[in-house]
């Protein structure tokens, strides 16, 4: 538009639209408005966003989720990141190797911010190509972040890494849902016990549903 009003802007972005531009506008800025709201919304070019999720718990899936992770680091030589949607509860820093740096919602605001040094000292790396974000220093009984302030935390981490692997064992209903909704696999890990099983059909069922009513991306691994 044609008016510098910083009030519009505000309840335009509230509402959910992507930028906002003041005539007159050249080519070059257009797409760059374009390239960096794709980067945002579909993450770098071939970048893969792979979610772990179990039908119930202690099934593993906090440990595939690592195993994933460390194949397609060391394995497959993918520059690759690691995190857990748990807040409080992850134990992914001690499974890693290190320690707990902050929490996601400091995470979430360092994804708005332009200080990039910031957002990067809450990124932990393990080898050259796998690197964990170093949440979990949250209070147990802290509420987590919105899916939306989730999301952001994945748009910016899509912007420099191939692979993003997300833990959801523990992360709140909203955030599975919105995981679950835009991950290019997701992977269901269950055991090979009645109550499980039951667990998984159902789970698989409503993850269709979520994605779609697709089964494309869709695994079982059978712990």
């Amino acid at each position: 538009g044609p008016i510098n009003d910083v009030y519009l802007y505000r309840k335009l972005i509230d509402m959910g639209v992507s930028d906002y531009l003041v005539k007159p506008l050249g080519r070059e800025v257009m797409a760059q408005v374009f390239s960096k709201i794709l980067i945002e919304r579909l993450g770098a070019q071939n970048s893969r966003l792979i979610a772990c999720i179990g039908t119930k718990g202690g099934v593993g899936s906090s440990s595939v989720s690592q195993l994933i992770a460390s194949v397609s680091s060391s394995g497959l030589g993918q520059k690759t990141i690691i995190l857990d949607a748990a807040g409080g509860w992850s134990y992914l820093s001690v499974a890693m190797g290190g320690e707990s740096v902050t929490t996601l919602h400091e995470v979430a605001r360092a994804s708005l911010s332009s200080d990039k040094d910031a957002f990067n000292r809450m990124i932990v790396s393990v080898t050259d190509k796998l690197s964990f974000l170093g949440t979990g220093a949250e209070s147990l009984m802290d509420d987590t972040v919105t899916a939306e302030s989730f999301e952001t935390i994945v748009n910016r981490l899509m912007q420099t890494y191939p692979v993003v692997v997300i833990d959801l064992s523990a992360a709140s209903i909203e955030i599975r849902r919105a995981i679950l909704a835009r991950a290019n696999d997701v992977v269901v890990v269950t055991t090979p016990t009645l109550p499980a099983l039951r667990s998984a059909r159902g789970l698989l069922q409503e993850t269709r549903t979520i994605r779609g009513g697709t089964d494309v991306g869709l695994h079982v691994i059978l712990n």
